[in-house]
């Protein structure tokens, strides 16, 4: 009967070796295994004895950061799920903050909406559809007042329009 497992076969217990084939060569630990003859799940426990770190999920071995050399993060996009990115995790928050700087100096939201309530009031509108899915709300909201003023009123809705017509009556007296 087989034993599951290495069938005796060692990985060498050379954390310097491992470091080098995983980060400075960046060989996958698929790769690693097949150099000697076992699977990834052997060089993972190895890599957990001997304490030395994995790459984080989604950086990617095959690419580098532009401004350091470091692996790139890929991160997901929120709009159609693609993986992105050239930079590393530290060069991108630093980019994302200079954008932030630079988008705070362009003009103040009201001065946009200044230039905006100009150009509509002498063009016209900017977006003639979501005018006109605004006209058409209102339509809708229109037809359904109507609708509910000329369905005969319930005796309580009644009863309260003639108390408010007594009041407004003696608050006029």
């Amino acid at each position: 009967m087989a034993k599951a497992g290495n069938h005796g076969i060692i990985i060498p217990r050379d954390a310097g070796l491992l470091r080098r084939l995983y980060w400075t060569e960046n060989r996958s630990l698929s790769e690693i295994g097949a150099m000697y003859g076992v699977n990834h799940k052997s060089v993972e426990r190895a890599f957990r004895q001997l304490g030395i770190p994995r790459r984080k999920p989604g950086h990617s071995r095959h690419h580098v950061c532009l401004e350091c050399g470091a692996p790139a993060m890929k991160i997901k996009h929120a709009g159609n799920g693609s993986r992105y990115g050239r930079r590393c995790q530290e060069c991108r928050r630093r980019h994302y903050n200079k954008l932030a700087r630079e988008y705070v100096r362009k003009p103040a939201v009201a001065a946009k909406r200044t230039i905006y309530m100009r150009q509509w009031y002498l063009i016209g509108s900017i977006n003639p559809q979501g005018e006109a899915q605004w006209l058409t709300k209102g339509r809708h909201l229109l037809r359904n007042a109507r609708r509910h003023l000329r369905s005969p009123p319930s005796r309580e809705a009644y009863e309260l329009r003639n108390a408010v017509c007594e009041l407004v009556r003696s608050l006029q007296i």
